[in-house]
């Protein structure tokens, strides 16, 4: 939430001076928002799958997601003793797309 606040305010603060660079030439603010929509769907790119899979919710479980966290090993995690979370295989099942 504290992210999104942030970028909403840094906008909100930039947007007059795009504004103004349309006094310079007309073109400009429109590359400067075509550009930023193109740099960030690039970015999104990156980001992990998530559908149909279980999210980790504690530090150890984000630990073993490394990279760009393909989601090759689907895993469930159990609690032992209330200590620590280990992983534990879970069975796979075929989705639409893989028949």
């Amino acid at each position: 939430m504290g992210m999104c606040s942030s970028a909403a305010r840094i906008g909100s603060i930039t947007a007059p001076y795009v504004i103004y660079l349309g006094s310079y030439n007309k073109a400009l603010p429109y590359i400067l928002m075509g550009s930023l929509t193109i740099a960030s769907s690039v970015v999104n790119l990156v980001l992990p799958e998530t559908l149909n899979r279980d999210l980790p919710e504690t530090v150890e479980q984000m630990q073993e997601c490394q990279g760009l966290c393909n989601g090759l090993k689907k895993r469930k995690y159990l609690e032992d003793e209330g200590r620590k979370n280990l992983p534990i295989q879970r069975e796979v099942r075929p989705t639409q797309s893989d028949i």
